[in-house]
């Protein structure tokens, strides 16, 4: 059977050598995380697609152990390979390019084999291939006018992705920065198109369904989709992204704010609190600056909504003095004027570690999630950072982020916030692909600060996932033609619903969660009008107190010394509630 697999010499060096170091460790599991194969055209034959392929394998491992790959394409051809499993961690990946010869629909099936047996199979994305193709094309905006026609000056809708179904074949389009969304597909198919459009307060006009049917014959087609607003109340929240703080040393902290409302504009108030380790020094480049006093900094932004957003990043000094080890941490708190209708996502705590690296290209998300686990509740909306700067000696001319998305996210929620520079995305299979041409991002040693850059997005898990199910996240980041960077994964995990505390006193309700507590825990009372919350230790001393106006407060404990704790709430009207908290390290 002829084998159509083109492989990197790196990489064939790399198994070659890794072939020969089968290890006797007991491996006890291995996962196939993600499989995604991506063309770039659909509509031509012979076309070449590239097969992603990304896991981990967990248990005892040795040094130099590996992975054995069997990939079948699909279309009759297969081959077997060997991976490493990198940095001695059970991490595994590889960019494997094959040439699909013929029309058709193929789907990638994968099996993991580890050196003592244990194996895992997985499928990848169906992807299409003919020789007949026609355009697919539209505009998302706001309809002001109730007349079905994007009008000049209503607004649009920016940097959301499209459903399209069709042929037992699921492909996703992307609105650009001026709303509009292009994509080829296979012609004499009926698609059904849908915008994953949710914004609080808009709804689908035009048509009303919010999704539409088309038939593509051999001419291009047009499809725009108008939504008009219910109501102006808004939804602001906010988020916090750091990297570890290293003693001595300049960190940057990015707080960023969102409307999740497009209708209406309001101006908001955005506060930091440092903890006493981090001296406030300045803002990034051009971002807009606060007013500090002392550890405390405020933001008064101009009114803005979902189609507009509030970020900055600040630098900070770290304590020479700080305890490696120690965690500090951040929290940010977004109010508004009239009051928000959801104040539960009004604030925001980021813990991170003292340390003495860091790596500028990497990705974080927010919320961290509770413990080393990073547990979350499902249906928690996720954010993501992915960081990356110049680091070489000359301009980088183009970047490329490619960022496989976890199988327990839902792509369909998937969207982009904010971005540092132009770029266009893409949604193939599971990957969400950034490119950004032209970018000409100076080298850190020539502009240090204009050498960085970000992509900033949003997605929701999917629905109903098992308690421990894990959601894992990389990206990929190539600098011009250069092997690409991988970044760290970050990690959530469903929690479950039954460490969340309910306590009540006559009308006065209030949630807690987690209980036991490793690092933060979350308060909600169930009214507004603020509220007193007061941490107390077996002797009866204060051992954390804040105020806020909202119905939610973070309260870090990962400094506190394990054991019970009293819980006391107090609010506006004096009403009081007390509970227990165990604090576990």
């Amino acid at each position: 059977m002829k084998r159509k697999l083109l492989v990197p010499l790196a990489l064939l060096l790399t198994m070659l050598f890794c072939s020969t170091q089968k290890s006797d460790a007991q491996i006890t599991a291995v996962s196939i995380d993600s499989l995604m194969n991506f063309s770039p055209s659909i509509c031509f034959v012979p076309d070449s697609a590239q097969l992603m392929m990304m896991g981990h394998a967990s248990g005892t491992l040795a040094l130099n152990d590996s992975v054995d790959l069997y990939v079948n394409f699909g279309d009759g051809s297969d081959s077997t390979f060997t991976l490493p499993l990198y940095q001695n961690q059970g991490y595994f990946w590889s960019y494997i390019w094959h040439t699909y010869q013929t029309p058709g629909t193929f789907t990638v099936m994968a099996v993991a084999t580890t050196s003592n047996g244990v194996t895992d199979t997985s499928y990848a994305n169906a992807i299409a291939y003919t020789n007949s193709c026609a355009n697919l094309s539209g505009d998302l905006y706001v309809d002001a006018n109730n007349n079905c026609i994007k009008d000049a000056g209503e607004s649009i809708i920016a940097w959301k992705s499209l459903t399209i179904t069709g042929g037992g074949v699921i492909y996703y389009a992307f609105a650009d920065m001026t709303g509009h969304y292009s994509i080829n597909l296979p012609t004499g198919t009926t698609y059904t198109i849908t915008p994953n459009v949710s914004y609080t307060n808009l709804i689908p006009a035009c048509p009303t369904s919010g999704s539409a049917t088309v038939t593509l014959s051999g001419t291009p087609s047009t499809q725009d989709f108008g939504f008009t607003c219910s109501a102006t109340n808004a939804d602001y929240s906010v988020n916090l992204f750091s990297s570890n703080f290293r003693p001595g040393y300049i960190r940057t902290i990015c707080v960023y704010s969102i409307s999740n409302s497009a209708c209406g504009l309001s101006p908001a108030t955005v506060t930091v609190t440092l903890p006493p380790e981090l001296t406030y020094q300045s803002t990034m480049g051009s971002y807009p600056a606060p007013t500090a006093s002392g550890s405390t900094l405020t933001w008064n932004t101009p009114p803005f909504n979902a189609f507009s957003s509030f970020i900055s990043y600040i630098n900070v000094l770290v304590d020479p003095n700080a305890v490696l080890g120690d965690t500090l941490c951040v929290t940010a708190v977004v109010s508004t004027t009239p009051p928000d209708a959801n104040p539960a996502n009004n604030s925001a705590t980021i813990c991170k570690p003292v340390s003495n690296s860091l790596d500028p290209n990497d990705k974080e998300v927010s919320p961290m999630g509770s413990g080393s686990q990073g547990y979350i509740l499902n249906g928690t909306p996720l954010t993501y950072l992915v960081n990356f700067q110049n680091t070489g000696n000359d301009l980088a001319y183009n970047v490329t982020v490619k960022d496989m998305i976890d199988n327990d996210l839902d792509l369909s929620t998937f969207r982009v916030l904010k971005t540092s520079h132009p770029v266009q995305v893409a949604i193939v299979g599971n990957e969400a692909n950034f490119r950004f041409d032209n970018i000409n991002l100076p080298d850190s040693g020539a502009n240090e600060p204009a050498s960085h850059g970000y992509i900033l997005y949003a997605i929701m898990p999917k629905a109903n996932l098992a308690v421990g199910t894990q959601i894992n996240n990389t990206a990929d980041i190539y600098f011009d033609y250069n092997s690409a960077i991988v970044t760290n994964t970050t990690l959530n995990t469903i929690g479950t619903a039954q460490s969340i505390q309910q306590i009540s006193s006559g009308s006065m309700n209030a949630s807690i969660y987690p209980n036991p507590a490793n690092e933060t825990v979350f308060v909600t009372v169930k009214e507004n009008g603020g509220f007193k919350a007061q941490l107390f230790d077996i002797m009866g001393r204060t051992v954390r107190e804040t105020t806020t106006k909202a119905n939610n407060v973070t309260i870090n404990v990962h400094q506190l010394s394990a054991g019970m704790y009293f819980l006391r709430l107090t609010n506006a009207d004096n009403k009081v509630l007390t509970t227990k908290i165990n604090v576990t390290h």
